[in-house]
């Protein structure tokens, strides 16, 4: 439980304010005021843009097994080292 609470802080007060501004449009995981809804919406608006656009169009859906346990630690650290300032924070 204590876990949940300090995830939610951590997310909520350090990573979204420095993460958000990086982020297109299109991304709606995680996001406040998006979602499920949100990303429907945009897949329709970009159907309609291809279906304008393109005579013929092809959508990949996939799911990258294991993804977040494949990312290099060290390497986000030093990524997010460059957009949270906070030493204190980054511990």
């Amino acid at each position: 439980m204590h876990d949940k609470i300090i995830n939610h802080l951590v997310s909520r007060y350090i990573l979204y304010p420095s993460l958000m501004p990086c982020l297109i449009n299109a991304n709606v995981a995680s996001r406040k005021g998006m979602g499920t809804k949100r990303g429907l919406e945009l897949a329709k608006e970009f159907h309609r843009i291809c279906k304008i656009k393109y005579n013929n169009y092809y959508i990949l859906k996939c799911d990258i097994s294991k993804f977040f346990a494949s990312i290099d630690h060290d390497v986000l650290k030093e990524k997010l080292k460059r957009k949270i300032k906070d030493k204190e924070a980054l511990n």
